[in-house]
């Protein structure tokens, strides 16, 4: 009975801590975060195509880890990059910040 207790509260509580994993970033993120805001507002989905065609198109490796998150990574003489691209509909981050993939990613967007 103990066993089948302690697996419940494991349950409950993996499911807390995750039930919030795959969100958008909220308006408080947006503030605290250094986000890109775009000229237009588009769908989560051609938000999230336009990324990785940018990011491809630039030499990035790109992977999807969440819903709302795009892992980007890049080999060059040797040295390894790797950032997070947390966007939403508006706005998208990259952390640690990239300029030059940023300005790929704008410019993909707002065609």
């Amino acid at each position: 009975m103990k066993k089948l207790l302690s697996l419940s509260l494991a349950s409950a509580l993996s499911v807390l801590l995750l039930g919030c994993a795959g969100t958008s970033p909220s308006s408080h993120d947006m503030k605290t975060e250094n986000y890109t805001y775009l000229n237009k507002t588009l769908t989560q989905k051609k938000v999230y195509n336009g990324i990785y065609k940018a990011g491809e198109e630039a030499g990035w490796k790109m992977t999807k880890f969440k819903p709302n998150t795009l892992i980007a990574e890049k080999t060059h003489n040797g040295d390894s990059d790797a950032v997070t691209i947390v966007f939403n509909k508006e706005a998208f981050s990259i952390s640690p910040h990239n300029s030059s993939l940023e300005d790929a990613i704008l410019e993909e967007l707002n065609k």
